[in-house]
Formats: C-alpha cells, structure tokens, sequence
C-alpha cells in the first residue's frame, strides 16, 4: 500500500491531481485533509506528497459550486438508481464500491436540492429579508452568516448550494452586486 501511494504521488502534478480529484468526488476538501492526516500518522504518505494532494483539494474545492451551477439535481434520481442497481444487483465488488460512489453523489444533490426547496419558504419571511438587506450594508454581516451556516452544516458545498438555490428562486432578495 505504502508503495503504492509513494509512487502515485511521486510527481508533484500527480499529488495535486489526486487531491483535485478526490475532492472532486467526495465533495469535501474537509474530507481528503483529514485522509491525508490519517495517512500520513499510519506511516504511508509523507509530508511533501501531503502537501501537493492538500494543495490539489483546494483547487477541487470550488467544483462542488461549478456542479451545483450546472443543475445537476435534475439528474440526481437517474444517478441514485444506477449507483442503486450498481449497488444491490452487481456482485463484482469493484464496481459495488464505483456504485456506492455514485449513488453517494446521487443523494448529495438530491439532499441539496430538498434543502433549497425545504428552505424556499424562508425568502418571504420578514426577518430573512431584512437580514439579506442588512448584508447589503454590512460585507462583515454576510461572512459571520456564511460562517456560521457553514459551522453549523459542517459543509462549506453545502452552504454554496443553498444560497445558490435561494439566488435561484424567484423572487428572490439574495443579490450578487458588490
């Protein structure tokens, strides 16, 4: 294993690709440190290919926003019921684990997509309004609220994909003007 890894993340464009790409999948640059901390105490990474995965998984940070972007929570049920059918009909357990995967990415979106919906209600309240309005007037107010909401979701793609649902709402009062 330790071979393996030490020759995968040798180059340094190698060790930036990896992070960027599991990042990229798992959705969490979270996620990918707190792996490469692991790997690192077992003994099987070190440091300076850490460094170059770490770097990757910030660069693969933003896509979570680029595929929230792209409305892929349309197609969030399609890919639930091929990571399924990938999951509980397949008995190759190389593809089993390429189906959880799948329909892990599957039920994120669609998670996202029942929270912006679940939250939709909220635009219209007063308070939500007038503290959007407050942004507007105080950049310092719209960072502790970014802050929090992601403290307290423990996800910053999560927190993206909600505003960005609420932005898309109609009638909406989130703006992007700076």
């Amino acid at each position: 294993m330790k071979m393996i890894i030490n020759k995968a993340t040798a180059n340094p464009f190698m060790g930036i690709l990896i992070g960027f790409l599991l990042t990229t999948l798992i959705q969490s640059s979270s996620g990918t440190c707190a792996l490469v901390v692991s790997l690192i105490t077992a003994g099987l990474l070190n440091l300076n290919a850490a460094i170059f995965i770490i770097l990757g998984a910030n660069i693969g940070s933003p896509t979570t926003s680029i595929i929230i972007g792209l409305d892929i929570t349309k197609y969030a049920p399609i890919i639930i019921f091929v990571g399924a059918i990938m999951v509980f009909f397949i008995s190759d357990k190389r593809f089993r684990r390429i189906g959880r995967a799948i329909l892990g990415f599957g039920l994120m979106f669609y998670g996202l997509d029942c929270l912006g919906n679940a939250l939709s209600g909220v635009k219209d309240t007063p308070f939500f309004t007038g503290l959007i309005q407050s942004c507007d007037k105080a950049p310092i107010l719209s960072l502790l609220i970014g802050f929090v909401l992601t403290l307290a979701v423990q996800s910053s793609g999560a927190t993206i994909g909600v505003i960005q649902k609420l932005y898309a709402l109609p009638g909406s009062t989130i703006s992007f003007k700076i």
